[in-house]
């Protein structure tokens, strides 16, 4: 068995700890027992310590273990034990020393997290901003919502199924774990249980504070590129705790439990989004370890991914790490661009975020818009789904600058999104995809400037309510979004023709309340020689029902053990 479906999502904590990978709080559910043996004969133990062989047992050794009424302190020692030489026999490296393995209540956990906030640098309002800009960007967060408040609901009401101290917390400390030690979540009023894949996971994060930085470095400054590092963490563990769990189902014997279902998460587009790391980091690694074996993956901890897109399609690894897009400042004197003062640039969100922003329309709706409900979960290779999309493929960098104004009300800002592409095509490919989003979301084409659209007094739309000109200019995609119509060339000078004016309220049969867009931005979205995506009502996955998409998000965001 591979354990347990959940949903979670990956917490950085600004104290240096990583809480990998988040699960809801579920009660635990059943465990299995298990009488745990190897089906290879076990050698006798050697002399000295090596590969395969930790603290007397070796990875194919028996370990007498019963887990129905928990397990004891001996059997939770041994099984830590065969799970190190295990990992080992995998990965090619050996423990430098024994890590401190625990458990946790749910309530420790939360007491954890809390305190840890408590004491993080106060967020400024300038971050705050700056943060609800660039989701709402994203169709994420609507501008009558808090990013960073869905962050801590999705974090409230979903627990990790185990974690590693992989950087200095004085909370972590204080409670007697230090870097490298690793704890087990375990439910209140649940007996200690082992789910061996998950130890397998984190006994790599183990490995990986014995011979690697993996703190993310400072010159990660965009979303994309933290998002790259993490995926050669995560990656190299979930892709490794996958080869454990097929020996598990092949040769050896794995303690395992069984969970009940997923809880709900509050904003799944920021789960899934921050899920990249373990979607697409597994494939890179895979790909480099085929390719040059661990002495390659280890090598990906010193010239790591620049970019999410050489997560999502290894080939472009490292050669292609995107352009540097910059954007020139055309705001009138009622609009700036905000100031977040600590020399930070996250507004980068890569070939990911914006895989995100056009398929959560298709999530929440149950429906088809630009791709199938079904899609990211269909064709996935080591990791657990696909950001592979024609309409986001192509990408070849972007920068969103947020703009704000003293004369406009709360929650009312702009921005400047600037996108660049490898080809025309795969700009006009992207400019009618995003067009698809607006239209989902209610806009309608503004009378006057063929590229401007308006958002307003739709069902559903009221979080989103604002202008928006897409422009397309060979290989660049620029999006400019403000309040109002009138507001869009104050962000932007010039992106709208003047006298641009409100649609009618009656939206017009064509696909944006005005003229179709031009053919050069109507050819299709799918590369020649490639099927056209069917829509819900073609017989192909439509994921009509809730239940089953849910299901399918359970497991597209829990399978190979998120840690």
């Amino acid at each position: 068995m591979r354990g347990t479906l959940r949903v979670g999502v990956v917490l950085v904590t600004a104290v240096g700890f990583v809480l990998a990978g988040v699960a809801p709080a579920v009660g635990g559910g059943n465990s299995t027992a298990v009488m745990s043996s190897g089906d290879e004969h076990a050698p006798p133990d050697p002399s000295s310590d090596r590969l395969g062989w930790e603290d007397g047992y070796w990875y194919n050794e028996s370990v007498d273990v019963n887990q129905s009424d928990g397990v004891s302190r001996a059997e939770f020692n041994a099984t830590v034990s065969r799970a190190m030489a295990r990992v080992e026999r995998i990965r090619r490296l050996e423990f430098k020393q024994r890590p401190d393995v625990r458990f946790l209540t749910e309530a420790e956990y939360q007491e954890i997290r809390e305190e840890s906030r408590a004491r993080r640098v106060n967020v400024t309002s300038a971050d705050r901003t700056h943060q609800n800009v660039k989701f709402e960007a994203l169709f994420l967060v609507g501008e009558n919502r808090d990013y960073f408040a869905e962050q801590a609901a999705n974090a409230q009401t979903n627990v990790p199924l185990a974690f590693t101290v992989t950087g200095e917390s004085p909370v972590l400390e204080e409670r007697g774990l230090s870097v490298g030690d690793v704890a087990i979540i375990r439910s209140e009023g649940e007996i200690p249980r082992i789910e061996e894949t998950t130890l397998a996971h984190e006994l790599v994060h183990v490995l990986q504070t014995q011979y690697y930085n993996v703190t993310t470095p400072a010159s990660r400054r965009t979303e994309d590129a933290a998002l790259a590092f993490g995926g050669v963490v995560e990656g190299d563990a979930t892709y490794l705790d996958g080869r454990y769990g097929s020996r598990c189902e092949a040769t050896w014997d794995c303690l395992s439990t069984s969970d009940g279902p997923p809880s709900n998460v509050a904003n799944l587009g920021l789960v899934m989004y921050g899920q990249t790391i373990y979607a697409e980091g597994p494939g890179l690694v895979e790909s480099v370890e085929s390719q040059d074996g661990w002495v390659g993956v280890g090598q990906l901890y010193e010239t790591p991914p620049q970019t999410t897109e050489q997560l999502i399609h290894p080939e472009t690894y490292p050669d292609d790490a995107g352009r540097d897009v910059q954007v020139e400042d055309r705001s009138g004197d009622a609009w700036r661009v905000l100031d977040i003062q600590n020399g930070v640039d996250y507004a980068t969100f890569g070939e990911a975020g914006i895989f995100i922003m056009l398929y959560y329309p298709s999530y929440q709706s149950r429906s088809e818009v630009v791709m199938r409900p079904g899609y990211p979960f269909e064709n996935t290779g080591p990791g657990f789904y696909n950001l592979d999309h024609p309409a986001s493929a192509g990408w070849d960098g972007d920068k969103l600058y947020p703009y704000v104004s003293d004369a406009a009300g709360e929650n009312e800002t702009g921005y400047v999104w600037k996108t660049t592409w490898d080809s025309e095509t795969d700009a006009r490919e992207f400019a009618v995809a995003y067009r698809q989003v607006l239209e989902h979301r209610g806009a309608r084409q503004a009378q006057g400037a063929d590229n401007a659209y308006v958002i307003r007094d739709s069902p559903g739309s009221a979080e989103f309510e604002d202008a928006f000109a897409v422009t397309v200019e060979g290989d660049t995609v620029t999006i400019v979004n403000a309040p109002t119509l009138d507001d869009l060339n104050g962000v932007r000078s010039g992106v709208v023709p003047a006298d641009v004016r409100t649609p009618s309220p009656t939206p017009t049969s064509t696909p944006f309340g005005g003229s179709s867009p031009s053919a050069t931005e109507t050819e299709t979205t799918t590369p020649a020689g490639t099927p056209a995506s069917p829509t819900a009502s073609s017989g192909q996955p439509g994921f009509g029902a809730l239940t089953a998409l849910l299901a399918l998000i359970a497991m597209a965001v829990a399978v190979r053990r998120l840690r």
